[in-house]
């Protein structure tokens, strides 16, 4: 589900983290994201200022392993921002929308 190298690498110099909260957290307010959490994702436009955030940052990424991890890293940054501007409420939140096996969980209890 695109854990790899790239993805690890990104981590762990905390790329994902500071864009979120260098940059996205000021396009995104709290009250939007409150009342679109269900619906709300990451847009392709954040992802490609991600990506020349990335190179302005001299960061070298295996093109392939970025593409297979885009999935994981789209996600990762609408938890943190949601984190950013909801708290660990919002963060869980997001993070459950998502969960396949917590949507399975919550379907059987229907």
């Amino acid at each position: 589900m695109g854990y790899n190298k790239c993805y690890t690498m990104l981590a762990s110099k905390k790329i994902l983290f500071d864009f979120v909260y260098d940059v996205l957290a000021s396009r995104y307010s709290a009250p939007f994201i409150e009342q679109n959490l269900a619906t709300f994702n990451v847009s392709e436009a954040d992802y490609r200022d991600l990506l020349k955030y990335i190179q302005n940052r001299n960061v070298v990424v295996d093109q392939k392993q970025l593409a297979s991890a885009k999935p994981l890293i789209l996600n990762d940054m609408k938890v943190l921002l949601c984190k950013y501007h909801l708290g660990d409420a919002g963060y869980y939140k997001a993070l459950n929308l998502s969960d396949a096996m917590v949507k399975q969980a919550l379907n059987s209890l229907q």
